[in-house]
């Protein structure tokens, strides 16, 4: 478990007007067995809104059930919403998603996910990768 501060600073978008947009992320996780294990993240970020330039937070709820594969591979399925809080024309969205990850080695992880949304706020489809890598 862990209790992760957070802060956006986007650019090229003039929606935020330069500002920080910062949050707190809340991540746990259980193992269940050397198969499986599940977790989720609680989080919520201040959100400026496009089209009107107010602020108002987004709460952000995921939950994920992982499998271990191999000792290198797994995969995982998630269900994860963006609840928006006082948004003047921001709408909750509902998303499912999976997606496979390779720990290249004990510091450095490579994944890949796609999903879908699972209501009419929320975007068709999205593909993603990243890569993760722990400094010690």
């Amino acid at each position: 478990m862990a209790i992760v501060p957070q802060i956006f600073m986007l650019t090229g978008n003039n929606s935020t007007n330069d500002e920080a947009l910062p949050g707190l992320n809340w991540i746990y996780s259980w193992k269940i067995n050397n198969f499986l294990s599940t977790g989720g993240s609680t989080q919520f970020n201040r959100t400026i809104d496009g089209s009107t330039g107010r602020e108002y937070t987004t709460w952000a709820q995921s939950w994920t059930i992982g499998y271990s594969l191999t000792d290198n591979l797994g995969a995982y399925t998630e269900w994860f919403a963006f609840v928006p809080h006082s948004a003047d024309t921001a709408l909750t969205q509902h998303f499912a998603n999976g997606g496979l990850t390779y720990l290249i080695s004990d510091d450095v992880q490579f994944d890949i996910r796609a999903g879908y949304g699972l209501n009419d706020a929320a975007p068709d489809y999205f593909l993603g990768t990243g890569l993760s890598i722990r400094l010690q």
